[in-house]
């Protein structure tokens, strides 16, 4: 998964950048080295598996936007 198709999910769930590093258990600023597409930094294998199972319906307990 690209910077860009990482950002592009993300902003698919309807979160914003401190909701997905909150989510994410990381700091904003990571989230958006994550989301530069600048080859230097490329979003971590277990944030792209999870921004995977995000994509595909999974919702943990502490998610932002439950809709209750």
């Amino acid at each position: 998964m690209t910077p860009n198709e990482f950002k592009a999910a993300r902003i698919g769930l309807g979160l914003t950048q401190a909701q997905a590093a909150s989510v994410f258990g990381v700091g904003k600023r990571t989230l958006e080295y994550w989301e530069t597409d600048d080859g230097k930094r490329p979003v971590h294998p277990t944030a792209i598996k999870f921004m995977r199972w995000l994509t595909a319906g999974f919702r943990p307990p502490d998610w932002p936007l439950r809709g209750d």
